[in-house]
């Protein structure tokens, strides 16, 4: 591979704060920033002509998203799988990587696409000594979150199994043709291809998975917490739990507000939930102990700092970033033994085995009733956080991988 630039190319669909592919590129951005022995050996490719969305969650729905809805189910979610698999065979294109950019990545010796799409639409006419990899970042295959997003907001019905079902080929195909998976660890690849029969055959092939744990900038409290408690009308001696994510099944939202509302039944006094996010699942507006805060930017820092429990309930997880985020601040972790959750390694992220409103309202009820043990758990978590987790230590794990796969002991 004499011919090749060495160098390490991270091709991601867009760039910014959050979550996701462009939320992974914004603090891996960062972190290299601090790294001199980082040039030139790591290169961050996004979009020159950047895409409105590109995770397909737009904020506000287009004139041909309001035009599917008028649709009978069947012929929109036939539109929407011709439309998706278009746009993952061209997806270079799609998302507005230009020609020179494309000529670039020819020129690398290691690729590492942040979206099966941009792997998809490349590898057929890639170099074959090239080594291609893979990073997704969905806490299932995308194919199956794209797909139940549109159920959630379409309703159900017998095609979105034919929908899903030929777009995940078309991903696990492009799993398959790669040379190997960047993930935080390999269990956070665990509900993955769930939807097909043979769907676990790339984590059953000889494929590598090098294991990258991700970091994120801290989160920063300016207001204090007795303020904030106050706005929300919560008295300061009462004991608050606070749910901060996207309103979705696989983030557990709705198992969060089944706790709240066994809470609730069993009369505890003095115990409130919160929730701040987006998604398509309903917030409870006839609980007296719940409080939803809508969609959070510049107060998710305060909002989480104000509560004393953090709960994470997924169903299914990649590598949940608010974990790290809510170490930052000090705050145990209450959350559930699937997929990437496993692999945080610190005191006080705290884990429920049992995926039901009772578990986890009993963890609950015991970490709020022993004194002094959030302070000293919360304490060892930012520890945890600032030694292992910084936007620092994220980028020095990549330098470490690009030194490995350059020198070639892949």
């Amino acid at each position: 591979m004499s011919g090749f630039v060495r160098k390490v190319m991270h091709v991601f669909p867009g760039l910014g704060p959050g979550g996701g592919p462009a939320g992974y590129a914004f603090y891996l951005q960062q972190g290299l920033a601090t790294l001199e022995a980082a040039e030139g050996l790591i290169e961050i490719v996004v979009p020159t002509r950047l895409r409105r969305a590109v995770d397909n969650r737009q904020l506000e729905p287009s004139w041909r998203f309001r035009l599917l809805k008028k649709m009978p189910r069947w012929l929109a979610g036939a539109v929407l799988g011709i439309h998706a698999t278009y746009t993952s065979r061209n997806a270079l294109r799609y998302f507005g990587f230009t020609d020179d950019q494309i000529g670039s990545l020819k020129r690398a010796k290691v690729v590492v696409f942040h979206d099966y799409r941009l792997a998809l639409s490349y590898i057929n006419n890639a170099h074959p000594e090239q080594l291609i990899l893979l990073m997704p970042h969905s806490p299932t295959d995308l194919s199956s979150e794209m797909v139940e997003n549109w159920r959630g907001i379409f309703g159900n019905s017998t095609i979105w199994k034919l929908v899903y079902e030929e777009l995940a080929r078309l991903e696990l195909e492009t799993f398959l043709k790669v040379k190997g998976i960047i993930a935080p660890c390999r269990s956070a690849l665990e509900g993955y291809f769930l939807g097909l029969p043979d769907g676990r055959l790339f984590l059953q092939q000889a494929l590598p998975v090098y294991e990258v744990k991700t970091g994120v900038l801290g989160l920063n409290a300016i207001q204090n917490r007795s303020e904030v408690r106050e706005r929300w009308g919560i008295a300061p001696r009462d004991k608050v739990v606070g749910y901060f994510g996207r309103k979705h099944p696989h983030k557990g939202f709705d198992l969060f507000v089944q706790i709240a509302e066994l809470a609730y039944a069993r009369k505890h006094e003095g115990l409130w939930f919160v929730s701040a996010g987006k998604g398509h699942l309903p917030s409870p507006r006839h609980l007296p102990n719940y409080l939803d805060l809508g969609y959070l930017t510049n107060q998710l820092a305060d909002a989480v700092a104000a509560v004393d429990l953090v709960v994470v309930p997924n169903r299914l997880s990649y590598f949940d970033l608010f974990i790290l985020e809510a170490m930052s601040l000090g705050k145990v972790v209450l959350t559930s033994r699937v997929g990437g959750n496993i692999c945080f390694d610190a005191p006080g992220v705290l884990f429920v085995e049992e995926l039901t409103a009772e578990s986890f309202l009993q963890a609950i009820e015991k970490l709020l009733t022993e004194d002094g043990l959030l302070d000293s758990l919360g304490g060892e978590n930012r520890r945890v956080f600032e030694e292992k987790y910084n936007l620092s230590a994220f980028a020095k794990r990549h330098l470490l991988l690009a030194q490995t796969l350059l020198m070639g002991n892949n």
